[in-house]
């Protein structure tokens, strides 16, 4: 009787759980068409081709810019694009930079579109907020807002500030998708690892006298050559560690932990 009674609670209790589960995908669900309707409510078609523009000129950075986000941007003016551009490199240009420069400097009015917030710090490069500021587009959407603390919603609050209609949100999944590597670095200093394994289906990656041949396809190793080496990794962390300890008046202090890392690294 007592495992029969086990059996029940055991068959109840997973019913709870999956019960559970149901509702919580559905909220998810819910929540997603609830945030697809204001996006959709807020943008336009047009929108989102320039900002899928701005993703993928964005994307021909990959590889390069690191310690920095991979940046695109296009600057739109009576349903036209007047200039474009992207972050090249670390210490190079940022892409509102580019993209301003291919307008010919004069973007009054113009509606700019980038996949991150501007930025409004001063690294290598001045900050593209306070240059927009300057230039007043009438309208900056950003797809997200810089996860970096020396930003945070502070290139967007310049915007607004300074009489600029700035948006945020639009594609920010793909943004985000875009830009994982770099949002797991500034957010955790931590790198963003792949493993990657290649092995037949038995779980070998060689016959039993050494020899072997690729097991994956040419797809997969030219995957491999575009992933970034772990020296950059690195000296990413260097640079991060470096930064924080020189900006400390901005970050409001190191993050516990820094001063083991320093010690560790040093």
């Amino acid at each position: 009787v007592r495992m029969g009674e086990g059996r029940r609670e055991n068959a109840q209790w997973i019913s709870v759980a999956q019960e559970s589960a149901i509702f919580g995908a559905i909220r998810c669900a819910i929540a997603l068409k609830v945030r697809e309707s204001i996006q959709g409510f807020m943008f336009s078609e047009a929108d989102r081709a320039y900002m899928g523009r701005a993703l993928a000129l964005a994307a021909r950075g990959r590889g390069r810019t690191s310690p920095n986000p991979m940046v695109g941007c296009v600057i739109v003016r009576d349903g036209a694009i007047i200039g474009e551009g992207w972050h090249r490199r670390a210490g190079e240009p940022h892409a509102e930079v580019e993209a301003v420069g291919a307008a010919g400097g004069e973007i009054r009015g113009a509606t700019l579109y980038v996949n991150l917030e501007p930025c409004a710090h001063h690294g290598k490069t001045p900050p593209c907020a306070d240059m927009l500021a300057a230039l007043q587009p009438a309208r900056v959407v950003a797809a997200m807002l810089d996860p970096n603390a020396l930003v945070a919603g502070k290139g967007i609050a310049r915007l607004r500030a300074s009489g600029i209609d700035a948006e945020v949100g639009l594609l920010e999944e793909e943004a985000r998708r875009l830009n994982e590597a770099f949002i797991k670095y500034i957010t955790t200093c931590r790198p963003f690892v792949i493993a990657k394994c290649a092995m037949t289906l038995d779980g070998k990656i060689a016959t039993r006298t050494g020899h072997s041949r690729w097991v994956t396809g040419e797809a997969s190793r030219r995957l491999v050559h575009e992933l970034v080496p772990i020296e950059q990794v690195m000296s990413d962390y260097y640079d991060r560690v470096e930064y924080l300890y020189t900006h400390q008046d901005e970050t409001h202090g190191v993050p516990t932990g820094f001063a083991d890392l320093d010690r560790l690294l040093g």
